[in-house]
């Protein structure tokens, strides 16, 4: 009676985690995932916000970029003081190093003020609205129940296999409403 007990539940537990894997399993084969700084890049054109949104950022990096450059050669240069025993130099240094950082910083919040309103008005924007509805239909039109952008930072997409990127489905969905 004991081993009969036993061997029900065993059972009655692979059947339930049968099942359950089954269904996750479907679950899964219902994703897909697309680009959509490749969709964006294929309409730059379609959209001056988008336009000014990539200008804004190129100009942020480049700005930036510049900031650090000049940091790393005050490094530099109190590195020279302090190994020459210059500490009036050095101290000066480190005070242009220190208010190099908060310019770096300032630049930074300035960069994330400026994106969160340029986002804002992209999301308000009509190219963004369509690029949504077209995401919808071609999950729609496939079976999917979630499209996940893959160029998404924070996203947390480790791998996905190419079959379910439907990126290049979204492209000619636009190009069809667009042209």
């Amino acid at each position: 009676m004991y081993k009969k007990r036993i061997l029900a539940l065993a059972a009655g537990l692979t059947l339930l985690l049968g099942a359950a894997t089954t269904a996750r399993t479907e679950q899964l084969t219902t994703v897909a995932v697309f680009a959509m700084d490749k969709v964006l890049l294929s309409f730059y054109s379609d959209s001056d916000i988008l336009r000014d949104y990539f200008r804004a950022d190129e100009q942020h990096r480049a700005d930036v970029l510049l900031a650090e450059n000049d940091l790393r050669d005050l490094q530099a240069r109190r590195a020279t003081a302090v190994s020459r025993n210059d500490s009036r130099l050095a101290g000066r240094l480190r005070e242009d190093i220190t208010a190099q950082q908060e310019y770096i910083l300032a630049l930074n919040e300035r960069w994330y003020q400026t994106e969160d309103g340029l986002l804002a008005e992209l999301q308000d924007d009509q190219f963004y609205k369509t690029v949504y509805e077209v995401a919808g239909y071609v999950a729609e039109e496939n079976g999917y129940t979630l499209i996940m952008d893959v160029s998404a930072t924070g996203m947390g997409i480790f791998w996905y296999s190419p079959a379910i990127d439907v990126t290049d489905d979204i492209i000619q969905e636009l190009l069809v409403r667009f042209r």
